[in-house]
Formats: C-alpha cells, structure tokens, sequence
C-alpha cells in the first residue's frame, strides 16, 4: 500500500542520528511541497542569524549558524507515520 507523497525537514544530530521536525501532536510535521520545506529551513537561518548578530554581550556563538536541516521527500502512510527513501520510519512521538 503506498501513502501520499510528502516533504519533511530532518536534522542532522551528533552521531549521524537523523531528528525530524515535529507538530504539536508529536507526529512528522509534513509540507505538500519541497518550496514550503525550503521556506521554513530560510526562516530557521534568517532568525538564528539575527540571533547571532544579536547578542547584547556581543560574543559571536559558531553554533548558531551551524546549519544541519536538510529536506527529504517522503511518503506519508495513513496513521501519520512517514517513510523516507532509505526506508526510516517516523511515527508519532509521545
């Protein structure tokens, strides 16, 4: 059975472990696009680089722009559960 298409924004984690974003649900926060995934990594950068050039005691943090978002297509299955092309599976947290 094969699910509706779909793009999520995972993240890079140390290690080589992969975190996807998520709703207020706790499941796989899903855009119908790669543009709407695309913008909201933009938003993500454009506000951490504000924060960066904002801080009051002036001191620059390298992780800040540290950029580890990236995009996936994926099938999305009926229980809200997500399916990558390497196979990984991402359901709902609690």
């Amino acid at each position: 059975m094969e699910g509706k298409k779909g793009f999520c924004v995972f993240k890079k984690q140390i290690r080589d472990a992969v975190r996807v974003q998520r709703d207020d649900q706790g499941f796989p926060l899903i855009y119908s696009t790669r543009e709407q995934a695309e913008r909201e990594i933009a938003n993500h950068v454009v506000s951490r680089i504000v924060q960066h050039f904002a801080r009051e005691d002036g001191a620059a943090s390298t992780n800040t722009l540290t950029l580890r978002d990236y995009i996936k297509e994926v099938e999305v299955l009926d229980d809200g559960t997500v399916v990558d092309s390497d196979g990984n599976q991402f359901g709902k947290e609690a």
